[in-house]
């Protein structure tokens, strides 16, 4: 459809006052030549664009009329506005209509398109917003969003229900609502998109609440990408959008990675301006833990108490603080009872749980099962194997009071932790060596909301005791 249309009217037979045959002086009945194509759609344009005044026609008994024929162009937007109950502001695209008022057929909607950073199970509300660019008042019939497997349409949510999103029969991770459209108006043009008026962009948009889930293998983002897939004019006609066309998103192979080279920009284009997308940026969990001698006997140690490092962890260079404290061997006899501290340090973005924290002990080292202080921290000894010993003091399940036992997300500044003691008596074995060494790990964890959770760099249950016990490390 062009966006000019042209018409040419001339005189094709004329008499004199008598009603007899006459021959203009200056012009022949039906000369007219009319061109075609494009050549109609321009033509004269050439004398219009220099502002004549008076435009002649090819004789002076033809003349034309021009007609332009107004634009039709929604664009949307989309973009994060809430994890679970907390509002995400500076999202909200901020308009430049300058190049809408110099002959150009898209507004810039410069707002960040970094990654929302989230955790597994976290509820995340998107915005989709339709602005109307064009010279026609519009109604978006359809949307279209396109899930990723680690985004879970909620169909029970309130914001979801009320919106009117649909799952495609078909595939599950592809989800529409008409919710703007003309026949869901609830009061007469309640859903209309006024035409742009030079100077406000006018919009119409949805909400909807998706769940992030965890997938095998899990990318450290998440992209979907929405988009608008029918539409009419404010009579409810099928019209053609001057710069885009329905139902026409390609979603790429490397979806998470999706216009990634381009996010740092103020504006990021979609693939046309009637798309866009949205990323998040999976929170990473990891925690860490460090074992010291805290007391021989009666006598108390506080030198092997940890001094921490967060420097690098801060900066984003190292996924480990530096734990500064001494290693060199305890001097103890047997007899000797030990006490041991074992402290899990949180270095992730994802408040957690130690659900089970497990000790290997050497042969030299006994556990005492009526200390006051085992007893205190909950410590059971395997049943197939008297040498290992594990906790879940520090559990979801084992709090006394709400999140009791929660290990918070390292803030920036201070790592949070949470600690379990455990005490073991020397005692002789044949040989005897003269270095006793044992090792714990944490051998169970869940996120902040009890659920299984990947720590990005630690993996449960996974310590390997040396051969050379007494020389490890």
């Amino acid at each position: 459809m062009p966006n000019k249309i042209t018409n040419i009217a001339d005189i094709t037979k004329f008499t004199d006052g008598t009603g007899s045959t006459v021959t203009d002086r200056d012009s022949q009945e039906n000369n007219v030549n009319v061109p075609t194509g494009k050549e109609l759609e321009d033509y004269k344009d050439a004398e219009i664009n220099r502002g004549e005044e008076y435009i002649p026609g090819q004789q002076d008994d033809d003349d034309f009329e021009k007609l332009t024929l107004k634009s039709f162009d929604l664009a949307l937007r989309k973009f994060v506005t809430k994890v679970n109950d907390t509002t995400i502001t500076g999202r909200e695209p901020v308009v430049d209509i300058t190049p809408l008022n110099n002959n150009g057929t898209t507004a810039i909607y410069n707002h960040p398109k970094t990654p929302v950073a989230v955790a597994i199970g976290d509820i995340v509300e998107y915005t989709l917003r339709v602005y109307n660019e064009g010279e026609v008042d519009g109604y978006v019939e359809e949307i279209t969003d396109h899930l990723p497997d680690q985004l879970e349409f909620i169909a029970d949510n309130e914001t979801n229900k009320k919106y009117g999103w649909t799952v495609d029969q078909s595939n599950s991770k592809i989800i529409r609502t008409t919710y703007l459209s003309k026949t869901n108006e609830i009061e007469e043009n309640g859903n209309k998109i006024d035409a742009f008026n030079g100077t406000t962009l006018a919009y119409k948009e949805v909400k909807v609440a998706c769940k992030v889930v965890s997938t095998d293998p899990m990318p450290n983002k998440i992209t979907n990408i929405a988009d608008i897939t029918k539409f009419t004019d404010s009579t409810g006609n099928t019209v053609t959008d001057r710069d885009s066309q329905e139902n026409n998103v390609q979603i790429p192979e490397d979806l998470p990675g999706y216009k990634d080279d381009e996010i740092s920009k103020d504006y990021v284009p979609g693939q046309q301006d009637d798309d866009d997308f949205e990323k998040l940026k999976i929170k990473e969990f990891d925690l860490a833990l460090r074992k010291f001698i805290t007391k021989v006997n009666d006598d108390e140690i506080t030198i092997r108490i940890p001094n921490v490092d967060i420097t690098k962890l801060a900066s984003g260079e190292s996924t480990t603080a530096i734990y500064n404290h001494p290693k060199a061997p305890v001097a103890v006899a047997i007899g000797d009872i030990v006490e041991y501290t074992l402290r899990v340090y949180n270095e992730g973005e994802v408040d957690g749980y130690v659900e089970e924290i497990t000790d290997h002990l050497p042969d030299q080292l006994e556990f005492i099962a009526d200390n006051e202080t085992n007893k205190k921290y909950g410590w059971t000894v395997d049943q197939s194997n008297s040498k290992i010993i594990r906790t879940t003091y520090l559990s979801k399940t084992n709090e006394i009071e709400e999140n009791g036992n929660k290990i918070d997300a390292f803030n920036g500044t201070t790592l949070a932790y949470k600690e379990v003691k455990v005490a073991c008596k020397v005692v002789s074995t044949d040989p005897m060596p003269n270095k006793i060494t044992n090792i714990a790990d944490i051998t169970k964890f869940t996120d902040g909301t009890g659920n299984t959770v990947a720590d990005r760099d630690s993996q449960e249950n996974n310590v390997q005791i040396p051969e050379d016990l007494p020389g490890y490390k």
